[in-house]
């Protein structure tokens, strides 16, 4: 569970940096940008390509 912990730090830690850079792609024009995985609402609306959720977050 620690590893767990940890890896969700990491990932909530990178995810604003990361969607930032996908953001300004697909505000450039770039159209086929993979968003990273808990992108929601470009992907619903915009119907955009995500990472996919990581393992250790899916429900077992």
């Amino acid at each position: 569970m620690l590893a767990q912990r940890i890896a969700m730090k990491r990932l909530r830690k990178s995810f604003p940096s990361r969607y930032a850079y996908a953001l300004a792609r697909w505000n450039a024009g770039e159209r086929d940008v993979v968003f990273p995985a808990g992108t929601v609402r470009m992907r619903l609306r915009h119907n955009v390509a995500t990472e996919p959720i990581p393992d250790f977050l899916r429900a077992s």
